[in-house]
């Protein structure tokens, strides 16, 4: 009896070794929650000030969060503003990573009046900082978590730094949490304000998408800012019809997907008297063998940025495919922003899409209010957290999906 009882607990502390192991083996290097060490992360050396490892509530009030996003009562990193000058910089790098990554995620806090901005940049191990950021936002987000997700396109082994900046005063902790990096792109999710995201052109239609701020080159169509951010410094994409023959095609083909994604959703803008059509397609083989689109619009919808929300059926190496169809003059550009693909459904029929007329350009990010809860996942992760706006739901003319649902919006204004 008792050498039965011993060998159980044998069993037991051996399968709990086992389990133990495969939970190290599926972490990747740079993977951290800060919850019992930096992870090998270090501060750098050359910058002004360092980042703080912090459990609960900052030093100041009305800034910082009150708690970690992993557990709601763990720990994250912070760079504390109060003793710092404007401009100061604080730069946290990760541990050395391989070349195969190429998806970053992590969430970061960004709150009080006085926040200046968080970047994050790549560099190769053993060179200094690169010039330009791969990801960045600035400003007061809100007392939230936010996630992150940034493709990566690397090509010998590297590091990422995190540079937080200091504002004005002292109200201006900025924090990040749960950084994790993965060998498969990151998925659908873009706002293209900082690159593509891995999204390429088909080249095998008859013109290609363009990235772009502010309006476009045609007067009487296209938007005027992109949708994230409301303004001319964010980005998005669009088919310049101006040099174009009725009914040429340009397809823009997402990174593949994971095989759990069920939910798209984007934003988009069909604005001038010749607009001809947008259509969405769901492919196992990129641009070849397209079929039937999941979603279509046709029409000029005015000057208003619309969301839109489609089921997607389950399949492996799954694609997305946006592809804007030339009407007959130059007055029918198409645009697209901010683009999240979800593991949990949308909330309809496979093929169903509901649409909401923004009456201002401007979005919600993904977020957690409460530590361990589920984020609201609404639009592509790194997007600007503004107050949302209100919005009128209806459906939109034209509308197509799968399923045969049809929906027709009413343009609110901007």
């Amino acid at each position: 009896m008792c050498w039965t009882v011993f060998l159980r607990n044998v069993n037991c502390v051996m399968l709990g070794l086992v389990f133990a192991h495969l939970w190290t083996l599926s972490m990747q290097q740079g993977d951290c929650d800060f919850d019992t060490t930096l992870c090998g992360y270090q501060q750098d050396n050359t910058d002004d000030f360092d980042w703080t490892r912090q459990q609960g509530s900052t030093a100041t009030t009305n800034t910082g969060p009150s708690f970690d996003h992993t557990t709601g009562s763990g720990y994250y990193m912070y760079i504390e503003t109060s003793r710092q000058e404007r401009d100061d910089v604080a730069r946290l790098i990760s541990p050395t990573l391989p070349n195969n990554i190429r998806c970053l995620e992590f969430w970061y806090h960004m709150y009080g009046d006085h926040t200046e901005e968080l970047k994050v940049y790549t560099k190769p191990t053993g060179s200094s900082l690169p010039g330009d950021p791969i990801w960045s936002k600035t400003g007061d987000k809100g007392d939230v978590w936010q996630r992150a997700r940034v493709h990566l396109e690397v090509s010998s082994d590297f590091k990422v730094v995190f540079e937080g900046v200091r504002g004005t005063s002292y109200r201006g902790d900025i924090a990040i949490d749960d950084v994790s990096f993965g060998t498969t792109p990151c998925g659908g999710d873009c706002d293209f304000d900082e690159n593509l995201c891995g999204y390429q052109q088909d080249n095998t239609d008859d013109f290609d998408w363009t990235r772009d701020q502010g309006s476009t080159t045609s007067s009487g169509t296209g938007p005027s800012s992109d949708h994230t951010t409301g303004s001319t410094i964010g980005s998005y994409m669009y088919i310049e019809t101006s040099g174009q023959q009725p009914r040429d095609v340009a397809r823009l083909i997402s990174p593949v997907l994971s095989t759990d994604s069920k939910c798209l959703e984007f934003w988009y803008h069909m604005y001038g008297e010749s607009t001809e059509e947008l259509r969405v397609y769901q492919s196992s083989t990129g641009s070849s063998q397209l079929g039937t689109p999941i979603w279509s619009l046709t029409g000029d919808q005015g000057d208003v940025w619309y969301n839109a929300t489609v089921d997607l059926a389950a399949g492996s190496n799954l694609y997305l495919v946006f592809e804007g169809v030339r009407g007959s003059s130059f007055q029918g550009d198409i645009a697209i922003d901010d683009i999240s693909v979800r593991t949990t459904s949308c909330g309809g029929s496979i093929g169903t899409t509901t649409a909401t007329a923004a009456v201002t350009p401007t979005t919600v990010a993904e977020s957690t209010t409460h530590p361990a809860t589920a984020a609201a996942e609404t639009t592509a992760s790194l997007q600007v957290t503004t107050p949302a706006p209100t919005t009128q739901r209806a459906t939109t003319e034209g509308v197509t999906t799968l399923g045969g649902t049809t929906t027709e919006a009413v343009p609110s204004e901007r």
